[in-house]
């Protein structure tokens, strides 16, 4: 675990990106190893939306085995090869998240997950902007009122137009007005999931807009920019944005979400590793999470 500048008992293992070369089920046993007593995920399943109770349970004991508690689970995003990033904006988004959003809460509730992220969505031209963003808050509204049945939040996660392009909520404001809109539809709050990363681009000054959007951030992401690389090894002033979160009053986690940085490939043992951010020597496989987040 690598020291960013916030308590380390408040800090959250993506398990998605700094265990993505190993097998689900051995990734929270990795992050507890590595000293995370919290850790996160993107939807674990993808691109299956509505994976079997028993690929749920398998996941629920790896969880339970580590002996780490889930901090923040991500919605399917949809599919990466097909161009979707996220579900509530496409035309058939309420009913795929009609299907999907029951067996995502159940995994939440299995691994004591209270908190969950849903990806927006891109851009389709062939529907009018405000009628696509209409449609978009109502899917939101739908998931938030049913995650609020079970006593958890949903958020919204901005992302960069880079790695997002056509994305529909690319800053804070944009991030704050679907809060506002979802809320008035269904009288649900819901919330911002901060990537520290994923704002750089849009952001004139990220501790600026913390600060802004601290009523609604529930919580928040670090990797470096570019390449979401160790915080600390790119451009953005991290220690800057977690001490405006902190100053402000936040108290929540913050999630490490970044791809350790790449073994040198003359080096074997590195190479053989691929995780020189982590203590011992692990195998690889052919499994590889898309992005969500």
């Amino acid at each position: 675990m690598i020291d960013v500048g916030w308590p380390a008992e408040r800090l959250s293992g993506n398990i998605s990106t700094l265990y993505r070369a190993l097998p689900l089920r051995e990734r929270p046993d990795a992050a507890a190893a590595d000293g995370f007593a919290h850790i996160e995920t993107w939807w674990p399943f993808a691109p299956d939306e509505t994976p079997s109770s028993g690929d749920v349970e398998r996941f629920g004991l790896a969880v339970e085995r580590a002996g780490v508690q889930v901090a923040s689970l991500g919605f399917s995003s949809g599919s990466r090869a097909d161009g979707e990033r996220g579900l509530p904006a496409l035309f058939c988004g309420r009913d795929r998240l009609g299907r999907h959003a029951p067996i995502a809460l159940d995994l939440a509730e299995r691994v004591g997950c209270s908190l969950l992220n849903l990806l927006y969505g891109r851009r389709d031209p062939r529907v009018e902007l405000a009628e696509q963003r209409n449609q978009a808050d109502d899917a939101v509204a739908f998931v938030a009122e049913k995650a609020a049945e079970r006593g958890m939040r949903v958020m919204v996660e901005p992302l960069s137009r880079s790695d997002g392009p056509g994305y529909l909520v690319s800053s804070v404001s944009e991030a704050i007005a679907v809060c506002a809109s979802v809320e008035a539809r269904c009288g649900v709050p819901i919330g911002i999931c901060f990537d520290v990363f994923q704002l750089y681009p849009q952001e004139a000054d990220l501790a600026v807009s913390a600060a802004r959007a601290l009523p609604w951030i529930r919580h928040v992401q670090l990797a470096d920019w570019p390449g979401r690389r160790p915080p600390g090894t790119g451009e953005i002033d991290i220690p800057a944005v977690l001490a405006a979160l902190g100053t402000g009053g936040y108290r929540g986690l913050v999630g490490l979400e970044y791809i350790p940085e790449a073994p040198d490939p003359s080096d074997p043992a590195a190479a053989a590793a691929d995780r020189g951010h982590m203590n011992g020597t692990r195998r690889r496989d052919d499994e590889r999470t898309p992005g969500d987040g």
